[in-house]
This record gives structure tokens, sequence and C-alpha cells, in this order.
């Protein structure tokens, strides 16, 4: 999955939206067949061993991603939701659950035991938001540390930096927000705005939030998975997820595509990634990548190029994989990779 392949499929989905919408209409919902009394034994002891996981868009931007959430993962694994300012004006009208909330005179918000009571039993909680949106940074920041004093979750932020500012200086305007987050977050992924807008046409820079909520969507969708579920022929579980993303502080993503034939260029793109940067490898404390494959590669080709990533990687470093099969891939053999590295220094990231 290339950065070029990920905006031709943010820009291309307004038109799946619509019509799948129309689909939707048009569909009568099939009967849910009783279940006789093993079954319900059956369903209650899984209920008993689910991973528990949310996603909570924050703001303007996040109930943007909690509605491409809605649409793009498993609902029997995820349950998104969408939590907004009373009165705020939103683009759309969220299709995930909606959170209104009042902020008090300080930006925080005022009701409380409104916004945690859909999270108490959360194990895995993803906050997206931009660090544009100042009221997104305060839903986020405080929905993390109420649920850190309930359950303690494991929580992954994942955040926009600002448009970049008409100045030959660094823009700073996001950084309040970064730290909030950084404080209550065990790890925050960070899609760096002006490094995007690099790779967009200026024809098409206004599909930049589009192109940031599917590349939020990638991550989410891949951490999910490989390390809480879904028909994965290698993954992990979820303590697995912890030893990478918990306290690691900052992230950074990758993006490679290719053929399983040519392992070496799909990490090259990836590490080459411009959303990356010019990484130290060396300085990483951690690393998760997901290997999606297409029907003809096996499992000892995904094997070859996990290796060629670890080969870049400090040696002690957690670092963990999982593959999972493409549904609509390229070719028989195409290979995409999500690199996920956390340790990144605050200051390079914003």
């Amino acid at each position: 999955m290339t950065m070029k392949s990920l905006i031709q499929q943010a820009i291309a989905r307004p038109q799946e939206r619509a019509d799948a919408a129309g689909r939707k209409a048009r569909e009568c919902p099939a009967p849910v067949p009783a279940l006789d009394t093993n079954e319900e034994e059956l369903r209650k002891l899984q209920a008993g061993l689910k991973i528990h996981v949310r996603v909570v868009g924050c703001g303007r931007s996040g109930a943007r991603s909690a509605d491409l959430c809605s649409e793009e993962v498993d609902s029997t694994l995820v349950d998104p939701y969408a939590l907004t300012v009373e009165g705020e004006p939103l683009d759309v009208a969220p299709l995930a659950p909606q959170i209104s909330v009042t902020l008090d005179k300080d930006g925080w918000p005022a009701n409380e035991r409104k916004i945690l009571q859909p999270f108490d039993e959360t194990d895995l909680l993803f906050l997206t938001t931009s660090l544009a949106d100042s009221s997104g940074c305060h839903l986020a920041e405080f929905v993390a540390r109420s649920t850190a004093r309930m359950r303690r979750p494991l929580v992954i932020s994942l955040v926009s930096t600002p448009p970049p500012e008409p100045s030959e200086r660094p823009c700073y305007a996001g950084l309040d927000g970064l730290e909030g987050l950084r404080r209550v977050s065990d790890t925050t992924i960070v899609i760096q705005t002006e490094k995007l807008r690099d790779l967009l046409p200026e024809a098409q820079a206004a599909a930049a939030p589009r192109v940031i909520e599917e590349l939020m969507m990638t991550a989410i969708r891949g951490i999910v998975a490989i390390g809480v579920g879904g028909p994965a022929p290698i993954h992990l579980d979820f303590v697995d997820l912890q030893t990478v993303f918990r306290n690691h502080e900052a992230a950074l993503i990758g993006l490679g595509e290719g053929t399983s034939d040519h392992p070496a260029d799909v990490l090259a793109e990836a590490l080459g990634s411009l959303l990356l940067g010019p990484v130290d490898l060396q300085k990483v404390t951690g690393a998760f990548f997901q290997i999606i494959a297409g029907p003809a590669v096996t499992v000892p080709q995904a094997t070859k190029l996990a290796w060629l990533v670890s080969t870049k990687l400090p040696v002690r470093i957690p670092s963990l994989w999982g593959m999972s099969r493409d549904q609509s891939p390229k070719s028989e053999t195409s290979v995409k990779l999500l690199l996920i590295l956390t340790g990144m220094e605050w200051p390079f990231v914003i």
C-alpha cells in the first residue's frame, strides 16, 4: 500500500459512501435465528473473553474518522463513537453513535458520566483528532485520562499536525495539544500534515483531510486485525500488542507495496516513506508491522519480509508482526507493508 494508492482510495471514498448508502436503503435485514441453549452458553463464554475495542473520534475531524471506522472495520471487533461539542457545526451528520458534550469555561467537558459510560469495559482505546482542533484535543485527553482511572486500557492516539503556516518558522500551534495527549496516551501516532501535502497534487490539496482519515483507519484496521481478532494467518494476542505500544510515546507510519518476489523493494519503500522522514532506526524503541498478502503469497514469503524488517531495527526492542490476506489484491503475489515505529523524538514529529 503506497501513499499514492491510499490517496486514490481516499479521493474515491465519497462516491463509494453514496453507493453504499443507496444499497443499504434497498436492503431488508434478514431475520435473526433463535439460539439454542448450548449456543447461548458459547456466546456468553465468548463475550467474557472478548477484547473490547473502542474508536473515539474527538471533535469535528475525529467525527469523520469515526464514520469511516463504522464503515471499514468489523463491527463485531470495534465500537466506534463520535465525541463532539454540543452546538459545534459538523461537516456531515455522524453515522457512528454520537455523544454530544458541553464544555466548561476552561474548555473541559462538563458532563463527565455521560461521556464515560460507553467506555466502562474498554481494553483497547483508539482516539482520533487533529492538533488544529483544540476542543477535539481536550476531549481526547479527557477520555484517555478518565478511562485510565476506571480500567487502564491500552490507549493509542492518532493525531494529525496543524496545516503549515505561511512562515519559515516551524509551526508550534499544536504543541500544547500534543503534549497533553502524550502524557495520557501509551502511544501517539503522529501524521504530519505538511509532509502529506507534499504528496498531493495542488489540485487535490482539499483531499488532505480524507487522506488523513484513510491513513488513520489503515493503522487501526491493521492493529485490530493482527492484535485482536479476524481471519489472519499470522496474528498476535492482546498481551503482545501491549509490549509494543504500552508507554512508548510517539510513533510514525510508513507504507510500502510490491510483490512477494521483491520483498526488499517493499521494505525500502516503507522505510523511505515521506511520512516517516529521515528516522534514525537505531533509536526506535518498538515496532509493529502488518504484512497484507495476496492469495498466492505463502507464509514463508511473508516471514522473509518480516525478517528483512527486523534486520533494520535494534536487536533488543519489542518487534512484532502479523500477516493478513488482501481482500482485493492488485495481483496474486501483491504484498503491502504497514510499518509503525515507536519511540520517535518529539521535536522531530512536530
